[in-house]
């Protein structure tokens, strides 16, 4: 449960940090940099994030008496 916590709080920093960059960028503040990006990693991550979202809601599914 913690690790889950942690991970979403992370990926909600995360999001933040990125509005908060579109808002320099917007306001002509920050210049663009382009870098690699390990997409393996990327989607790794967004397939292991929705599969324990997806645990999550099936325990809390058969918690309530619907498995």
């Amino acid at each position: 449960y913690l690790a889950t916590l942690r991970r979403e709080t992370q990926r909600l920093t995360s999001l933040i940090e990125d509005l908060l960059t579109i808002s320099r960028l917007e306001a002509d503040r920050m210049e663009i940099t382009i870098e690699p990006v390990d997409i393996n990693r990327v989607i790794t991550d967004l397939a292991l994030d929705r599969m324990q979202m997806a645990a999550n809601r099936l325990a809390g599914f058969e918690e309530d008496g619907g498995g």
